[in-house]
């Protein structure tokens, strides 16, 4: 595994150690990790405490690992070819699905995943989108603009975790290889291709580092279902194929974890951040609105935020597109004003870097600009848009829930008790009793 490893500093906040990591269940469960010993008990904050069993091999404090696979659509486990996940699922605190944030893209859900905040608060609100501030894109597929940090003014899990002295590790995870606060995770991954089976072996090796070299947290990203799911449809003998390799390499994880003596005093969680929806058509952006009306659009190629250009009317221009949707579109999108007509259940006004008018498509339809896909030339030229499966739509669309289970000491008692489907800002909850 090629790991950066950072030297953090050891920071004691005014209210004490922050727990590190705390999990969800709406109903029955609020948990956090202990604190450090070396902290006076009077400064310690009440937590859930467990103990874990006594074995040479194990380390005297937990360790928990957060799995992503991003684009498992909660529907994925009812294709009986995931045995393992399956199986896991079933006995592990775990809900039907899991709800993600609006936009149900990767890199606002990812954020959402590890700060518990919604995309209007911690401002990565799409995978491109343009800063009035800043006056600049943010464009996920370039490093060289995504990874300034400029664009991250929150703190996710692990920057936390390091300031508190704890480690992490962070493999390919979104977003982690900007450093916030000057704060890189002690063992970081950058993203680059790799095969599905090489994910076990690069957690493996952080559990097989000394103990007291060993990262408490471990945070592990897998993109293939999600590539897969884009380019052929989540229906597809290709992504099928790619649900049983991951699966293959989780049974094979849990054997070594078992082998380890971790399987059962590990937290595992395996989440995804959205779901996937096969295509069902394209939309012109230029047959609903003038170009040259709008000075920049929002979004990654299904929905549409629109930014209008210096003159123009940002009501005037959401209503001639509502008239016009009416009138051709209704059962293909809906549009949106940002402070009037956006869904509250959406939480996604609060942000200046939200644009004013947003086109959002009804699941398997998307918006396309004539840049990124001239509809009438291709079908004068037979030219394809190769895109099959997308995401990003309305997050309570059923084709965009996900999945979270997770087992371990800190999820013992929840387990045992049937959990409703829950939002993903839940996921990092922490109690502070």
């Amino acid at each position: 595994m090629d790991l950066d490893s950072s030297t953090t500093p050891n920071v004691m906040s005014k209210h004490g150690w922050v727990a590190l990591v705390s999990f969800v269940s709406v109903l029955f469960f609020l948990f956090s990790l202990i604190y450090p010993p070396s902290l006076p008990v009077s400064k310690r904050n009440p937590v859930y405490h467990f103990s874990l069993p006594q074995k040479n091999e194990q380390p005297p404090r937990p360790i928990t690992i957060v799995l992503s696979i991003d684009g498992f659509a909660a529907g994925f486990l009812q294709r009986n070819i995931t045995p393992n996940l399956s199986s896991f699922a079933s006995g592990s605190f775990s809900p039907e699905y899991l709800k993600p944030s609006f936009p149900s893209a990767t890199f606002p859900n990812h954020v959402t995943l590890v700060t518990g905040l919604y995309p209007e608060s911690h401002g990565i609100v799409g995978n491109k989108f343009w800063d009035p501030s800043l006056q600049q894109d943010f464009i996920h597929r370039e490093p060289s603009i995504s990874n300034l940090e400029k664009w991250w003014d929150f703190e996710p899990i692990w920057a936390r975790a390091e300031m508190q002295g704890i480690t992490s590790a962070v493999l390919m995870w979104p977003g982690a290889e900007v450093r916030i606060k000057g704060m890189l995770p002690t063992f970081l991954q950058r993203f680059k291709e790799e095969t599905i089976s090489s994910k076990k072996y690069d957690i493996l090796e952080l559990l097989d580092l000394p103990i007291s070299q060993r990262p408490r947290l471990i945070m592990s990203y897998i993109h293939h279902l999600d590539a897969m799911g884009h380019m052929y449809g989540p229906n597809s003998n290709q992504v099928n194929d790619t649900l049983r390799e991951i699966d293959a390499m989780f049974g094979e994880f849990l054997a070594a974890l078992d082998r380890r003596g971790l399987k059962e005093t590990v937290n595992l969680i395996v989440l995804s951040d959205h779901g996937m929806t096969e295509r069902k058509g394209l939309i012109q952006l230029e047959d609903v609105v003038a170009r040259e009306r709008l000075r920049s659009v929002d979004g990654s190629s299904v929905l549409a935020g629109l930014w209008p250009v210096q003159g123009e009317n940002s009501t005037r221009i959401y209503h001639d597109i509502l008239s016009l949707v009416q009138r051709d579109y209704a059962d293909k999108v809906a549009v949106y004003l940002k402070h009037e007509t956006m869904p509250p259940r959406f939480h996604f006004t609060r942000s200046h870097r939200i644009a004013p008018i947003w086109i959002v498509p009804k699941p398997g339809w998307a918006v396309l600009t004539k840049e990124e896909f001239d509809i009438q030339r291709a079908s004068l030229t037979g030219t394809e848009y190769h895109t099959r499966g997308f995401h990003g739509y309305d997050n309570e669309e059923v084709s965009m829930r996900t999945i979270f289970m997770a087992r371990g000491p800190a999820f013992a008692r929840a387990r045992r008790v049937k959990v409703a489907p829950f939002q993903n800002i839940e996921v990092y909850n922490i109690s502070e009793q």
